[in-house]
Parts: structure tokens; C-alpha cells; sequence
């Protein structure tokens, strides 16, 4: 792909020349168009990481570039770079920070800050109230921030919370890919997001504003508290999710009693309730999370040192084996929902690969082979533990099967293609759109 396609895309958002101001370093993410990687500022040193977007068209049935701009991901991409620019002009702690954006050469750079850790990688079993409830409370910062800012996320969930701070104890709200401005009259269309946590206007076509990221934050809440999806249909598909939520079938019911086989309190029943009403008028909004008792009256209480809650009690299971530790039976759920679309593409992470490669020596790097900052860790270094276990795993997988067939939307902590998926006809079980009748 020439230079002549960039050259058409203006420069209100973005910048040039990437590698004037940062070195690019080892891959910690992939998607189906993007990556996301480690990246130095070549000014201070400061380590942050860089959200990497291929906006080049791939034809659908064998995967392989066809050197054409995808219109329909370019738009995407620049959309995500306009909202998390506007989200950021005012600064939040809860909100990943985006620093600069650059395109060049059909990629787009997106540097912003780095977390080392996703929400469930810093989930520790044994939750107390106390400590959901500051989970929560940190959820409901980074949303609410994204709502004053008039931008609706659309796609809340845990994979899109990251642990970050210096102590790698403030949660950040990340992943703009299908985020919206909330329009100044009427209210949004279309079905976006990952299906266990849709809230039900949205699939019922109804038009919907800012509670949707309520009601997913509940199905959050819902999972950590209960260690299961709100709706948990036989058949664990996208839409059979879709179908349950849309009917309320089975109906939505609240246990007394925690995934860790502690008892719930009510403050804690009634604040997943609050999120999870499926009457909008009823429905809390971001401000009102903050100023639920479960938010104010536990943090208050373990700021005195007294948490009303005790650790969940180790037992066994009818076999004597020890009870199956909380985080690992949700983190099993949400990898069974993203075993259902394709891994990425081995194709397409090796054309953005090979074109880094270029860019990379036409700014002065090393020639290939030598010491290329970029690739360091991607394989040698894949047990770093800055690379999630989901990374390693889909990276083996890449290995062992080089499919180029089936290519699918799908993200990772942002790595993008929301209305690409649209354009290529693809059908998707995750982060996705919906656009019938449109």
C-alpha cells in the first residue's frame, strides 16, 4: 500500500510519523485488524502502550489484503480517536488516558497510558463486599465520566476495565471502538456490544441513551457477585444471550447467597437490582451508583478498618475436593463467550507484522533480523508477565493453524473494527454490531 491513500486522510485528528517521537515495542494484545504494544517516548523514556490499527481491506473469504483503504474501518477507527479525544479533554483517573494519535501508511498509532493488568487478572478470589463494592465504584467513576462527556461506551465489560496507577490499584475504563455521541434530540439505534451484557431496550430496537452502560455494569456486578451471567440460557450462544435478555426467559432472579458461598446482603441485592431494572425509568444512572448505600456505606466502613463482611469460607465440593476458586470459573465463562468467534487471523497479524517491518527500517530502524525493538518478546518472551494468559493462548493457537479462512470481528482491549465487521458481512458472537433494518 503507497503513501498516496494516507495522504487523503486529513490531519485534524491524527499526526505523522510515529517513529519520530516513539520506539515500538513487544506486542501485548492482538485483534482481528489491530494490536496493541508496548511503546517507549523516545523524549523521557516513559513506558506507554500504542493501540495499532490496520484499516487496509481483507477479503473475506481467504483473508488476504487486497491493498485497499476498508472505508467502513477507517471511519470506525477515526470515530474511536475522535471520542477518546473528547473523553480525555478532561482529565479522569477512571478513564484510560489517550496521549497522541498518528496515521501513517494505513495504520493508525493510538498512544495512550499503559495497565499492566485487566480487572479479572487483579480479581482475586475471596472478594469481601467491600472489596465489590470498590470494583464497583471505580466502574461507575470511568462511566460516568464517559457520560458527562455526552458519549454512551456500548460495550462494558470486564475485558474493558484495566488495572493501572502506580499501584496498579485504579481501575480504568478503556476500548472507545464502539462507544457514540449521545445525539442532542432522540435517542441511539443499532445492537452493539457483547451479549451477555446487552441491555434489553437495545435489542428491542427501542432507541436507547445512557443506561445501557448501566444495565451492563449490573451484568458485571451480577458475574462477579454470583460468578454467572445474568441470563444463563442452556445453550451458552450470543444469541441465544440475546433471545433470554430480549424475553426475560428464564426470569432475571437475585440469589441471597455469593458464588463464594457467602451470604448477600441487601445492600449488595439491591444495588445489582438497581442496575438490572429492566424498566429504563427505573433504572439508576452512573450518579446514582455512586450514592447507593452498597458504594458509600462499605467504603466507609473499610476506610475505619471494618469490613462487614468476611472472607468466603474454602469448602469443599460433594467429591472433597477444594471448592473451584471464583475467578477462575468467570474467567472460564468469558472465555467460553469468546471461544465462540475466530481467533485472530494469523494473515492479517502477519501483513500489519511486514508492514511495520517496513516502516520500522524507513524511519531509521534496524533491517530485519537485528535487533528490531518492535518484535522483541513477541515469541521469545511470551511468558512476560506484561502478556495476559488470553494472549499467550491465542498466540500458541496462531502457531499450531495458520486458518485463513473464517476471519471474524472481534476485540481486544480495544483492538478495534466495529462497523468493518458490517461492511465484510460478518456474522460475530462478541463485541459486535447489529444493524438490521438500518
Amino acid at each position: 500500500m503507497g503513501c498516496g491513500a494516507c495522504k487523503a486522510i486529513e490531519t485534524d485528528i491524527v499526526e505523522v510519523n510515529f517513529y519520530e517521537s516513539y520506539k515500538l515495542g513487544k506486542k501485548l494484545g492482538q485483534g482481528t485488524f489491530g494490536q496493541v504494544r508496548l511503546a517507549k517516548d523516545k523524549a523521557n523514556g516513559a513506558e506507554l502502550a500504542v493501540k495499532i490499527v490496520d484499516v487496509r481491506h481483507y477479503d473475506e473469504k481467504t483473508g488476504v489484503c487486497t491493498g485497499q483503504i476498508s472505508r467502513a474501518r477507517n471511519k470506525a477507527t477515526r470515530d474511536e480517536i475522535s471520542l477518546w479525544k473528547i473523553i480525555c479533554s478532561v482529565e479522569c483517573s477512571h478513564v484510560v488516558q489517550l496521549h497522541r494519535a498518528f496515521s501513517d501508511n494505513s495504520l493508525y498509532y493510538m498512544v495512550c497510558e499503559r495497565c499492566k493488568r485487566s480487572m479479572l487478572d487483579m480479581t482475586v478470589d475471596g472478594l469481601t463486599e467491600a472489596d465489590l463494592s470498590n470494583i464497583f465504584k471505580q466502574m461507575a467513576l470511568g462511566v460516568l465520566h464517559a457520560h458527562t462527556a455526552k458519549i454512551v461506551h456500548r460495550d462494558i465489560k470486564p475485558d474493558n476495565f484495566l488495572w493501572g496507577g502506580p499501584g496498579h490499584d485504579v481501575l480504568k475504563l478503556c476500548d472507545f471502538g464502539l462507544a457514540a455521541a449521545m445525539p442532542v434530540n432522540g435517542k441511539l439505534q443499532g445492537v452493539y456490544g457483547t451479549a451477555p451484557y446487552m441491555a434489553p431496550e437495545m435489542l428491542l430496537s427501542k432507541g436507547y441513551d445512557y443506561l445501557v452502560d448501566i444495565w451492563s455494569i449490573g451484568a458485571v456486578a451480577f458475574l462477579l457477585s454470583y460468578g454467572k451471567f445474568p441470563y444463563s440460557p442452556a445453550e451458552q450462544t450470543s444469541a441465544a444471550m440475546k433471545d433470554a435478555i430480549s424475553r426475560d426467559h428464564p426470569s432475571l432472579c437475585f440469589p441471597t447467597e455469593r458464588a463464594e458461598r457467602a451470604p448477600c446482603s441487601d445492600q449488595l441485592i439491591s444495588f445489582i437490582k438497581s442496575s438490572l431494572c429492566r424498566d429504563v425509568g427505573h433504572r439508576s444512572s452512573a450518579k446514582d451508583l455512586l450514592e447507593h448505600t452498597f458504594i458509600v456505606n462499605k467504603q466507609e466502613a473499610k476506610a475505619d478498618g471494618e469490613d462487614g463482611t468476611e472472607a468466603a469460607p474454602q469448602e469443599a465440593d460433594q467429591d472433597g475436593s477444594p471448592a473451584r476458586p471464583i475467578t477462575m470459573h468467570i474467567r472460564s465463562l468469558t472465555d467460553k463467550m469468546m471461544s465462540k468467534v475466530s481467533r485472530p487471523s494469523p494473515t492479517v497479524q502477519n501483513g500489519i507484522d511486514e508492514l511495520l517491518q517496513k516502516l520500522f527500517e524507513k524511519y531509521g530502524g534496524e533491517p530485519a533480523g537485528s535487533n528490531m525493538f518492535f518484535s522483541e518478546g513477541d515469541e521469545d518472551k511470551a511468558a512476560d508477565s506484561d502478556v495476559s494468559p488470553t494472549i499467550r493462548e491465542a498466540d500458541n493457537r496462531i502457531k499450531k493453524k495458520n486458518s485463513r479462512r473464517n476471519v471474524k470481528h472481534t476485540t481486544h482491549s480495544g483492538v478495534l473494527s466495529p462497523q468493518a465487521a458490517q461492511a465484510l458481512n460478518i456474522n460475530t458472537a462478541s463485541s459486535e454490531e447489529d444493524q438490521e433494518g438500518d
